[in-house]
């Protein structure tokens, strides 16, 4: 017999507390979400591997087990059939315990006191899953499961599910799903633990981290997110371990000084006023300066103390002010031109008597450099110059 038959005679939940009328799309939402705290409330999820016993949640336990409950006292609370009972317990792997009945005088398999609001939450979903409307086109299943448009649209897929009915109207068509898809879907977001005192990114930036920030460092830490569901949506999010927080905490107590005056390699090129890879080959004699501190976005970066950046800045308006190379010749020119060594050239080229201009060469920096007259004068000397300078 299928369940929602067998509770065909209880009163359906269609009514808050002060009397105010609910639709029955309103009213599955109340009862979803009212199941989806109170099973929240003791750790449980229809996966075989997360099924736990009770007794370790339940405060009204005692060593005399009178707390605990047969599945024909919990059925008759319920007004429901012990058969329903049983596939309940064991959709939401709730594991019984055999004890003493005073009802009976012997011991039998019983179950914790928390099954009976878990229960009673289970047949007011089933009760508003009854009155909904047969047949719902896409958009109701939406708001009906607290999921996504996308994430529905590719569940139903994935099901293989199609639409019952085609209507077309406005030159539009509406596909309508049978209800029994709101079971599907609801199954596979039971599947997944709830959030338990997890943190997903939203909670962790309302304890004022940043996103971004938060997200990173947590991964640093060894930290993985993983699919759960919200208690209070059924939604399934990203979440992080409950040490998240005191991972956080720790993380800003250990955050770099803000820059202040420092400056980012990045930053140093722009107030220099020359290409990046002029500055980062200069920074490399400032190496032992530098220090991590935090960028206008909390990012901890590599920095520089402004005089850094200042020397950079005197040498780079210090260059400027020679002239290029033009015409004149490198000492690595002479040595391709004259095919020596430099210990050739450094040997011959006092001997010229022709001094070196300091000018800038094709990588912005300063180096002495020849007229090309330098180049006969080295031809003209003798070819033992040693022997020649004695005598």
């Amino acid at each position: 017999m299928e369940l929602e038959s067998v509770i065909l005679g209880l009163e359906p939940l269609t009514e808050f507390a002060d009397g105010e009328q609910l639709s029955s799309a309103e009213a599955f939402i109340v009862a979803a979400r009212g199941l989806a705290r109170t099973i929240d409330a003791y750790g449980l999820s229809v996966t075989p591997e997360s099924r736990l016993s009770l007794a370790e949640h339940d405060e009204h336990d005692d060593s005399s087990g009178t707390s605990w409950l047969l599945a024909s006292e919990i059925a008759s609370k319920l007004n429901i059939y012990d058969r329903w009972v049983y596939r309940a317990v064991k959709e939401f792997s709730i594991e019984t315990e055999v004890r003493y009945s005073p009802v009976v005088g012997y011991e039998l398999p019983s179950y914790p006191p928390t099954t009976l609001p878990i229960l009673k939450a289970e047949l007011d979903w089933q009760r508003a899953y009854r009155d909904l409307d047969k047949l719902l086109i896409k958009s109701q299943i939406v708001e009906l499961v607290g999921r996504s448009y996308g994430w529905t649209a590719i569940i139903l897929d994935s099901l293989g599910v199609k639409p019952d009915r085609i209507d077309v109207y406005e030159n539009k068509e509406h596909h309508y799903y049978h209800k029994r898809v709101i079971k599907n879907i609801r199954r596979i977001n039971m599947t997944f633990p709830f959030d338990d005192g997890w943190f997903n990114l939203g909670q962790l930036s309302e304890l004022g981290y940043d996103r971004e920030w938060a997200e990173k460092r947590l991964l640093e830490a060894g930290l993985q997110p993983k699919i759960r569901r919200s208690a209070l949506t059924g939604k399934l999010l990203w979440y992080y371990d409950p040490v998240s927080p005191n991972v956080l905490e720790a993380a800003v107590k250990n955050r770099p000084p803000a820059a202040g005056d420092w400056l980012t390699a990045e930053a140093i090129t722009d107030y220099v006023g020359r290409n990046f890879k002029w500055v980062k080959l200069r920074l490399k004699q400032y190496e032992d300066t530098n220090g991590e501190r935090q960028d206008d976005n909390a990012v901890p970066r590599m920095h520089y103390p402004f005089h850094v950046a200042a020397a950079l800045k005197v040498e780079a308006e210090t260059i400027a002010a020679y002239e290029t190379q033009g015409d004149l010749l490198t000492f690595s020119d002479l040595r391709r031109i004259t095919g020596k060594s430099g210990l050739w050239l450094k040997n011959r080229l006092p001997l010229t008597n022709i001094e070196p201009i300091q000018r800038q060469d094709g990588k912005q920096r300063l180096r002495p450099m020849y007229p090309s007259d330098v180049l006969r004068a080295l031809s003209e000397l003798p070819a033992d110059f040693r022997t020649s300078s004695r005598s």
